[in-house]
């Protein structure tokens, strides 16, 4: 699908009145029923093999480079109820802070710019409506060419966070997504500290809080926490809706459980906990050793919410939790405080 031509793209937009130019709203060929065609030798529209145009979606990418590494991030699929979104300050096919003719990155944008440039069109929420959106992140080691998945090499911490934010107060309403990845000296293992795996669909609710209707907008906004920042480089493309079969491939969830295995942070407190996702019913089986020091077992959401809460030792090994499909923080207590976290995710 991928190597369909943006020319036809070009296409199919004339062929529905709407011009091939700088302007966010010609995302809205997606909710058409256009349809979108590859073009043969001839460079004749070979309609016999059309797609629809409901299948693509508008994205963001992102770039970030090193002298050894480049990690790629794209934000794509945002829909509130199953509805797509639009982006803002988007125009297809457009690049931002790179410099083709030197082939390298400069400020073309600042920092704060790209952040304030980089959301949905504002949309309408109540308590209890979905939010939802396919986030992607990989690197090249670029020594070898290749994607890596065991080491990297960063000069400076870099790191994301995804968010829903009030349109009239500019405040922050849920954080919907985070990941930072360490800065390393050489080529090491990685250290990335994320909420969700490397390839997510992220899902989110509104929650009751929200009592009345209000105009959002979700933003991306990346961090560069070195001395002398590196700008981040944004391509604005559409691209076909990817998550369903990237998600269900073997190569792409292998790669997944590989980051996952292969990230190393000598920072972390260890953590002797253990647990097992059970599916009927939905919930964990949770061990800790005789020997922990741990005093107290507690579990949140990623938004404070105190699930479940038990002294340790627990009563029974290992001990069944009751828990709905999220994501969701272990912590470990000692008798000085919280002494260790472990990340839980259920599908």
């Amino acid at each position: 699908m991928k190597s369909f031509s943006i020319c036809c793209l070009c296409f199919v937009l004339f062929s529905v009145g709407v011009q091939c130019q700088c302007d966010s709203l010609s995302q809205a060929i997606t909710d058409s029923n256009a349809f979108l065609a590859p073009a043969d030798a001839e460079g004749h529209i070979d309609s016999a093999n059309s797609v629809s145009v409901a299948f693509l979606t508008p994205s963001y990418a992102f770039y970030y480079a090193s002298d050894s590494s480049k990690i790629r991030f794209e934000f794509s699929e945002f829909l509130v109820n199953r509805r797509k979104l639009f982006l803002d300050f988007w125009c297809m096919d457009r690049v931002i802070n790179w410099d083709d003719s030197l082939n390298v990155p400069y400020e073309e944008w600042s920092a704060q710019q790209l952040r304030d440039r980089s959301k949905t069109r504002p949309f309408r929420v109540i308590a209890g409506d979905t939010i939802q959106f396919y986030r992607v992140y990989w690197w090249i080691d670029r020594l070898l060419n290749d994607v890596s998945y065991n080491r990297i090499f960063l000069p400076s911490t870099v790191s994301f966070s995804v968010e829903l934010v009030e349109s009239s107060t500019q405040n922050r309403l849920l954080l919907l997504d985070t990941a930072e990845f360490k800065s390393s000296e050489y080529l090491t293992a990685p250290c990335i500290q994320s909420w969700y795996p490397a390839l997510s669909r992220v899902n989110a609710y509104i929650p009751s809080i929200i009592s009345d209707s209000v105009w959002v907008f979700i933003r991306i906004n990346f961090y560069d926490k070195g001395t002398a920042p590196n700008p981040f480089v944004r391509i604005d493309r559409f691209d076909f809706m990817q998550s369903q079969t990237q998600l269900s491939s073997s190569i792409w969830t292998a790669y997944n459980d590989s980051v996952s295995t292969n990230i190393l942070c000598t920072d972390f407190l260890s953590c002797d906990v253990t647990y097992a996702v059970k599916n009927s019913p939905t919930g964990i089986e949770v061990s800790v050793p005789q020997s922990s020091e741990l005093t107290q077992l507690l579990i949140f959401n990623v938004y404070g919410t105190l699930f479940w809460s038990h002294s340790v030792p627990l009563q029974a090994t290992p001990t069944f939790i009751a828990l709905n499909s999220g994501l969701y923080i272990i912590v470990g207590e000692g008798t000085q405080g919280p002494s260790c976290t472990k990340k839980l995710l259920i599908p």
